[in-house]
């Protein structure tokens, strides 16, 4: 099911690069049920719902990616700095996780988008660095286990230097299924985020420009005789935060 969420949201996201209509207005059609010409029928101003959800898929993807990347980015370089590391930077390190894992993430994501505005590098930018504490934990436990760990001491007798073993053996080896279990929670927690911004009036993207979310809080907000105007964007954000479950490795 995980990996059907990604292939369709993927499939998704690249029809939304030659979709044409998605943003055009067509009071004449407003509402319309599903159809031969419009499969998932129309919205309150006639716009195509599946145009706007492929529109939308490629306008959140590069967001989800951004988020993943920084999480990984800044977990792995936290969860480095504290175990592998030690001294004032280890304390830094710590300092820092303490601090951003005191506020939840929601919370901490909500402050910066109202800080620096609702676009989709802000929202990456935040949710990443939300989820960063959690990965950041997961990473210093996981090498406090391999840092005196008889491989880890035989490699150091062979010579082998310091930075490849820990960035192959202890980061990418034994770190890399908790890092791409924490890279895809926060590319799930950017697709929450945005609909919460649309259901606390606009915060986030804004229209005419659609996303799951803004679609969704439009659709509950103005009605409508066609469900699959609140029913398919709701459908993507749950198989968005089934996709960001999926990872390749074992769990």
């Amino acid at each position: 099911m995980r990996l059907f969420a990604v292939a369709a949201l993927l499939a998704l996201a690249l029809s939304g690069l030659a979709t044409p209509g998605a943003l055009v207005v067509d009071a004449g059609r407003a509402d319309a049920g599903p159809s031969a010409t419009l499969l998932l029928g129309a919205d309150h101003l006639g716009r195509p719902v599946l145009a706007r959800l492929a529109v939308a898929s490629t306008t959140l993807l590069p967001a989800a990616l951004g988020a993943a990347l920084t999480c990984a980015l800044g977990g792995v370089g936290l969860g480095v700095l504290d175990a592998w590391s030690g001294g004032v930077a280890g304390a830094l390190a710590r300092a820092s996780r303490g601090a951003l894992s005191a506020l939840p993430r929601l919370v901490l994501a909500l402050l910066a988008v109202m800080a620096f505005g609702g676009s989709t590098l802000t929202m990456a930018v935040a949710t990443g660095i939300a989820f960063a504490p959690a990965l950041a934990d997961a990473v210093a436990h996981r090498i406090s286990e391999l840092n005196r760990a008889e491989f880890v001491v035989a490699a150091r007798g062979q010579g082998i230097p310091e930075g490849r073993i820990l960035a192959y053996h202890v980061v990418y080896v034994a770190c890399g299924p908790a890092i791409l279990r924490g890279a895809g929670a926060a590319a799930g927690g950017v697709v929450v985020l945005d609909a919460t911004l649309a259901y606390l009036g606009g915060l986030g993207v804004a229209e005419p420009t659609p996303t799951y979310g803004n679609m969704l809080a439009l659709a509950i907000t103005w009605g409508g005789a066609n469900a699959a105007a609140w029913a398919a964007p709701g459908l993507c954000i749950v198989l968005a935060a089934l996709a960001s479950a999926w990872t390749p490795g074992p769990r």
